[in-house]
């Protein structure tokens, strides 16, 4: 299990942004790695509610529970657990999450029986080393949706943001505000739902 602190910095891209982003660092869709996380929440959007995200995430036949809670725009805490594909289906069938989770889904008065998958998103991800931090181009698909977003993940908050907005500048791409991909997810689920 593992407690970390996460900075980025997020931007939704056009494909040609995209695209021009995957030239400008000499990778190409070959170099993506396929990632899928399937989201969990109470009917009620308890998780939801505390700006925070649950999810599994796999990744080559690996599997990773997570809590996300959000600090700030930029910031969040992770919790992540290794658990075995056996453990990863218990859950989708019921069972609680790790104790590491569990522990703090209980102090913050979410009814863990009222826990359930409520979908996927799949992204095709590109990493590179960038200036002190990693660059993340991700390609996502989920409810019938596609995007493409720019994520830069630092360790310092003030050269990351600066970092960030002079790579924009450089390639001439206008700073959108962009919300974390869960929250994309529940807007299209919500939107399709009607």
């Amino acid at each position: 299990m593992t407690h970390e602190t996460e900075i980025e910095f997020k931007n939704l891209l056009y494909i040609d942004e995209y695209d021009m982003l995957c030239d400008f660092f000499g990778v190409t869709s070959e170099d993506a790695k396929t990632l899928a996380n399937h989201y969990f929440d109470t009917a009620a959007l308890h998780i939801k509610e505390l700006h925070s995200g649950l999810r599994i995430r796999e990744t080559n036949g690996a599997f990773e529970a997570t809590l996300k809670r959000m600090v700030d725009a930029q910031t969040s805490v992770e919790t992540n657990v290794v658990i075995s594909k056996a453990q990863a289906a218990a859950i989708f069938e019921g069972a609680p999450f790790p104790e590491a989770i569990t522990t703090q889904l209980v102090e913050a008065h979410v009814p863990l029986a009222e826990i359930k998958a409520y979908g996927s998103l799949t992204t095709k991800r590109i990493e590179v080393e960038y200036k002190g931090g990693t660059i993340v181009l991700d390609h996502s698909q989920y409810v019938g949706t596609e995007d493409y977003e720019l994520e830069y993940e630092v360790r310092d908050a003030a050269a990351g943001q600066q970092a960030f907005n002079a790579l924009l500048e450089r390639l001439n791409i206008p700073l959108r505000p962009t919300k974390k991909k869960i929250a994309r997810f529940a807007e299209a689920l919500a939107k399709q739902k009607g």
